[in-house]
């Protein structure tokens, strides 16, 4: 294994404890479940949720073959090399770094907010310090720079596959949000909206004075 490819695992490694950590502490202190995946949804939204885990470990289990050293050996052609550089490789760390930075400050700034999946039943507040001045949805962009990250760093077809594939997902699960929390919480929400951006960038007014609630989801 190269340095590139123990970067790549120590990168995953981190990025799952943190979130099986962050996991325990809300069930076992406060009581609370934070997964919500699927769970009173249907259609459409039902199945990007319900097949998320399937998809995560299908991608999982690809890297490590792909990372211990058989990747030529994933099926129809999937582990052809798209790109092959160093430069490139050294940009994914890059990205895998940040993206678990990322995801542990968007937790730190959730508190008790945080849910995997949309919950309807149970809404927290609507987090706007921290990291939700420069973007909406921390979470969601930690994830795509992690997906986009492995692919550099691996270079197959199958990881730009992947990463299109999550990017895609991801957008759609921010739309949905994003129509479930404007019913919700209205005008609140409408305010929130045009002070942090959907992806990345500078916040337009103090998001951190604002008092505001949000359902909790995977941000």
């Amino acid at each position: 294994m190269t340095f590139f490819d123990w970067s790549q695992v120590l990168a995953l490694a981190v990025f799952v404890a943190i979130f099986a950590a962050r996991s325990v502490l809300m069930f076992v202190r406060e009581g609370t479940n934070p997964f919500a995946l699927s769970a009173g949804k249907a259609g459409a939204r039902w199945a990007v949720e319900a097949l998320m885990p399937l998809a995560i470990g299908i991608w999982m289990a690809a890297l490590g073959v792909s990372t211990f050293g058989h990747g030529k050996d994933l099926p129809l052609g999937l582990g052809a090399t798209i790109v092959d550089a160093d430069a490139l490789r050294a940009t994914g760390v890059a990205l895998l770094t940040v993206s678990v930075a990322l995801f542990a400050w968007a937790l730190l700034s959730f508190g008790s907010s945080w849910r995997v999946g949309i919950d309807e039943n149970a809404p927290g507040k609507l987090v706007t310090v921290g990291v939700f001045r420069v973007t909406r949805n921390p979470i969601f962009v930690s994830m795509d720079a992690f997906f986009i990250g492995t692919f550099l760093v691996q270079g197959t077809l199958f990881f730009l596959l992947a990463a299109v594939i999550a990017l895609v997902g991801a957008h759609f699960q921010i739309l949905q949000e994003e129509s479930f929390l404007s019913r919700t919480y209205d005008a609140a929400y409408t305010r929130y909206r045009a002070m942090a951006p959907r992806y990345l960038g500078w916040p337009t007014r103090g998001t951190e004075n604002q008092s505001l609630t949000r359902a909790g989801s995977p941000r």
